[in-house]
């Protein structure tokens, strides 16, 4: 096994900045918190296309809260209905 040389101190360095905290949320209907989000001037979409992204045909969105790096993904029906 080759190890790298020095100290751990030396290799890795924490972040100065804490890193974003993901919160998962499950709902039943996608809809009603898309329109929230939309309607809160703080909060951030951060999926590129704006809106629910469908993944194995599951809606998820991903936010930013605001004042701080916590983010809230929101997972929808596993039906991929969003409204």
């Amino acid at each position: 096994m080759i190890r790298p040389r020095g100290e751990p101190s030396e290799r890795f360095e924490e972040p100065s900045v804490p890193s974003a905290r993901p919160r998962v949320l499950f709902v039943s209907d996608l809809a009603p918190v898309l329109a929230a989000v939309k309607a809160s001037p703080d909060a951030k979409i951060m999926n590129v296309s704006g809106s629910p992204s469908p993944q194995n045909n599951i809606p998820w969105l991903v936010i930013r809260l605001p004042g701080g790096s916590t983010y809230l993904q929101i997972v929808g029906l596993p039906t991929g209905r969003v409204g």
